[in-house]
């Protein structure tokens, strides 16, 4: 859920990278211990080209608070984190 408008659930595609951040989704998923065979189908949250979210792992900067994935019949996931500024 969010109160932006614009934002759409897709999959990874090659080459993208988290908004504001030159940091690779690829690389997000490794850091994050994501198998392969889970990577494709993984949701990520778009806002146009930009990804803002990848669920469960990490928000891109400015997006904390626009981007919650629940679902009405689960508890809500641990909160996202944001990356440091050692992560650009």
């Amino acid at each position: 859920r969010s109160g932006l408008e614009g934002l759409q659930v897709r999959c990874f595609k090659p080459g993208d990278r988290l908004a504001g951040r030159k940091k690779k989704i690829q690389d997000v998923f490794v850091d994050a211990k994501i198998p392969r065979s889970q990577r494709q189908t993984w949701p990520l949250v778009a806002k146009g080209a930009e990804i803002v979210a990848v669920p469960g792992i990490v928000t891109a900067p400015g997006y904390e608070n626009a981007v919650r994935a629940t679902r009405e019949d689960e508890a809500a996931p641990p909160p996202m984190k944001s990356l440091e500024q050692g992560d650009r």
